[in-house]
């Protein structure tokens, strides 16, 4: 299960808080990193670029899943409404084991 729960705006940088659940299904364990799309903030003012970053990496474990509370930090583009409730695109990326 993976949700938006809020955002919030603190000067230059828009933070959406999100609950992300992870599934591995090789036979290692996998670091990945996190990154967020979400055109249609950009288009609504929220975000002046549509790509978000997560500032940490997760594990998720071989055969497995894990749930983690991930904040996406982008661009602020002047506008203090999010388009829709729903969770921005979401990107994994491998980043080692």
């Amino acid at each position: 299960m993976s949700f938006l729960s809020d955002f919030t705006v603190e000067g230059d940088v828009v933070k959406m808080n999100c609950y992300i659940t992870l599934l591995n299904s090789d036979a290692e364990d996998h670091q990945v990193e996190l990154r967020a799309y979400s055109p249609q903030d950009v288009r609504g003012g929220l975000l002046s670029e549509p790509e978000m970053l997560a500032l940490e990496r997760y594990l998720v474990p071989a055969n497995g899943s894990a749930s983690y509370d991930v904040t996406f930090e982008g661009v602020h583009g002047g506008g203090a409404t999010k388009v829709n409730r729903l969770l921005p695109e979401i990107q994994i990326f491998i980043s080692g084991g």
